[in-house]
């Protein structure tokens, strides 16, 4: 027991320093993860160290961050216990009274909530405020944590200094501690972050790499070793997807500066353009389909010809217009736009016109001036991996390298994707070599921001995965009403029998309400209380996923190291901000994505049938079973459209259900296209309005579609069938309806029984 719990301990302090060395290799900030406002650029990162926090040392270009980590710890103060082993080593690094520094307890959600909640919600009201923090408003359990956190602060400190603390020095200490919770074991939320991240730097196999990191890891602790950002690029740029021409952001950064400026390896004193012979005015190639010309870009005196403004040239001295259809730096670029668009072109007569003498024009000091001209341009570009157009990320399969000069626009060096790219933008080649693996839907995905919005993000699918309903189908209700501008002062907490408090939440957050309504809401609760214990099936959460419900639906959904925590009583409370400290995420919903089609941006829509993906890395796998429904598409013509915030997706499932499509969380079909995976949404109003036609049996009607449920069927055996009449009143007094048992997949359609409504359920299909 102890070796799997020393091994499972080790394991998670390897793969928060896997995750700290992706952060590192893509210039991630991580601030979010250990609850710092700050940015963090980490430039080296430090195994087992000599510190009094040794676990990982992580040291930024204005900060130093010293991390403990504990995969799981409990509330105990005695001094054989982690928890004072822990605060102690936190104390003897204040002691050196380092400055710029950070104590950081990295954990996972195992963690006793007395520490995740409680402490972290005492330490964070003290850096907030640390002149009246203890005017805050304190539960019973967090004045007990308090209480017990500074004695034990008082007693270590006076024991390894010989002085005793003043309250300044434990309020600076405290300002100095950060409670990090981290899930990133094998398939949780951070260890999807850094495959985003993996996944972005366009390496062969995120996968296989995020195991090489965690196991580098355990050898970089052994060895007591440290990484510097070129040493990291050393170790990972060798599994960049072969032909690729970039790296990582600074890496292409750097490609801006040599290749094109310094080596001059792109062309800056020539035009080849593709035009309409029609528009040259040269009559021996009128009878040519296009004409490609080669013009000089500067004259004698170094000023550039030749204008271009809405996809038309102006030449030099002359008053007509030119439509450009295309325009290259070189006679290479060209070729490669007529063989990568050779549909459009194959059957066509082109006509060229190369400039005479010009073979020397790249040796010229007008050119020598324009590539320093470039390089203030390039200087300029804050974020080479944006695309100058859209200012979507770019991902180097579809991307072309441009020079901007027309006259509408303002000057600019760096990528665009293809289908973004203007008829006048100079196109100096490509982000990629033409042998590059085939596009991919994830080619213009921006994984950095992904992984961002995901950091704090999707409380709700990420419940989901943890619970033992993962691989069923779900329904998942969701309410209309506008949580944006809730600014009610009062809140309800539940008193837990065995357990801390837990306050009433809605999506995650604390539920605020008005007095009356909590008072009301108060009331409600504790008659459904009385209930539930005179059945003898108390209501209470499971210890670990926090699922609510009463006993006999949670015992069927606890994990095996979870037990149940049964509801004392609820009571009112005043709402204070601090009180959110203990949310570990932002949004409930988001991120998610949506599909567009490429070419005209509508959204896709499978009969009715709206699909959100909360994985992009899993999505492939997904669309495999769409091929199920007999529709035509194409997963090349999709793209993915990111909702970032919930304010955005309750915009669009208020759309959704007001034009009467279903939105469905990764739906899978099978071979007779039913739903058999995916979380469907269903609007909360519609839900309610669905049980009180089951409680109500004036409702049912010809036509609904059922499921009987009578007491001698179990849950997966009740037939499914059709009223074919209104219903009636039997002998006895009580209401029937004709049903007719259907399979409804078969669509075989048996004998008509007569059957009490009272063993109805309506189905919805």
């Amino acid at each position: 027991m102890g070796g799997a719990a020393t091994n499972s301990g080790i394991n998670y302090q390897q793969r928060i320093a896997a995750l700290v060395l992706v952060s590192q290799y893509s210039d991630f900030d991580l601030s979010p993860v250990f609850g710092m406002n700050n940015s963090l650029k980490i430039n080296t990162v430090h195994f087992e160290t000599d510190e009094p926090i040794d676990d990982l040392k992580i040291v930024c270009v204005d900060y130093k961050l010293l991390l403990q980590i504990k995969r799981s710890l409990t509330f105990q103060t005695d001094e054989n216990s982690e928890f004072y082993k822990t605060l102690m080593q936190f104390i003897n690094q204040y002691i050196n009274k380092s400055r710029n520094e950070a104590y950081i307890l990295v954990t996972s959600p195992q963690t006793s909530r007395t520490i995740t909640q409680d402490f972290n919600k005492i330490i964070e009201s003290i850096r907030l405020n640390d002149e009246s923090f203890k005017d805050n408003p304190l539960n019973k359990s967090e004045k007990e944590t308090y209480i017990k956190y500074k004695d034990l602060f008082y007693l270590i400190y006076e024991e390894k200094t010989k002085s005793k603390p003043t309250e300044r020095d434990f309020i600076d200490f405290s300002k100095n501690v950060f409670i990090s919770v981290v899930d990133i074991e094998k398939g949780r939320p951070n260890e999807q972050v850094a495959l985003l991240l993996l996944k972005s730097m366009n390496l062969v196999d995120p996968n296989l790499l995020w195991g090489t990191l965690i196991t580098n890891s355990l050898e970089y602790a052994r060895n007591r070793q440290s990484l510097n950002k070129p040493a990291l690029d050393s170790l990972l740029n060798r599994y960049i997807k072969i032909n690729s021409n970039e790296t990582g952001d600074s890496d292409l950064d750097e490609m801006f500066k040599t290749k094109i400026i310094e080596d001059g390896r792109f062309s800056v004193a020539k035009e080849v353009l593709l035009i309409e012979p029609k528009d040259f005015g040269i009559k021996d190639i009128e009878e040519s389909d296009y004409l490609v010309v080669e013009l000089f870009r500067f004259d004698d005196e170094g000023n550039i010809k030749h204008t271009f403004q809405d996809n038309k040239l102006k030449l030099d001295g002359a008053s007509e217009e030119i439509t450009v259809l295309h325009r290259s730096a070189t006679f290479e670029g060209m070729t490669r736009h007529l063989m990568e668009n050779e549909d459009l072109y194959k059957d066509k007569k082109i006509a060229i016109i190369p400039a005479n003498d010009i073979d020397e024009v790249e040796n010229t000091v007008s050119a020598q001036l324009h590539r320093k001209y470039l390089q203030s341009l390039q200087d300029s570009n804050k974020d080479v991996m944006k695309c100058l157009h859209c200012e979507k990320t770019v991902n180097r399969n579809n991307s072309l390298l441009i020079e901007v000069d027309d006259l509408d626009t303002n000057p600019a060096l760096g990528l665009v994707h293809g289908k973004c790219a203007r008829q006048v933008d100079r196109v100096l080649g490509l982000a990629k070599s033409p042998n590059e693996e085939s596009i991919s839907i994830l080619d213009d995905f921006d994984f950095k921001s992904w992984a961002k919005f995901m950091m704090k993000g999707q409380g709700l699918i990420n419940q989901l995965r943890a619970s033992s309903l993962k691989n069923k189908l779900q329904v998942i209700a969701w309410s209309s009403e506008d949580k944006s501008s809730r600014d009610y002062g009062y809140c309800l907490k539940y008193v837990l029998i065995d357990g801390p408090t837990i306050y009433v939440r809605d999506r995650g957050k604390i539920h605020r309400f008005k007095k009356s309504d909590a008072e009301k809401t108060k009331n409600e609760f504790n008659l459904g209380l009385e209930k539930s214990l005179k059945d003898n099936n108390p209501l209470g959460y499971t210890s670990k996923n926090l699922l609510y419900g009463n006993y006999n639906q949670l015992i069927e959904l606890m994990d095996d190291d979870e037990t149940f925590l049964e509801v004392k009583s609820v009571e009112i409370y005043k709402y204070s901000k601090l009180q959110e400290k203990d949310d570990q995420f932002v949004n409930f919903y988001s991120p998610v994505c949506l599909l567009l089609d490429k070419k005209d941006k509508s959204l896709l829509n499978l009969g009715g049938l709206v699909p959100i993906i909360s994985d992009p890395l899993t999505f492939e796998n997904i669309f495999e079973s769409w091929k199920n429904l007999g529709l035509d598409i194409n997963i090349d013509e999709l793209e993915f459209k990111i909702i970032e915030s919930d304010a955005e997706f309750d915009e669009y499932m208020r759309f959704f259900f007001s034009d009467g499509m279903k939105p469905v969380l990764d739906p899978v079909f099978n071979k007779k296209s039913k739903i058999v995976k995916g979380d469907i949404i269903e609007h909360l109003q519609e839900l309610e309005d669905k049980l009180k036609s089951k409680e109500d049996p004036q409702t049912w009607k010809k036509g609904d579609f059922v499921r009987l449920e009578l007491p001698s069927y179990s849950n997966g055996n009740c037939p499914k069938g059709v009223i074919l009449e209104e219903e009636f009143i039997g002998e006895n007094g009580k209401k029937f309806v004709l049903f007719q048992p259907i399979d409804i997949e078969k669509g075989e359609e048996p004998i008509v029984f007569s059957v009490p409504s009272e063993f109805l359920v309506k189905l919805y299909v």
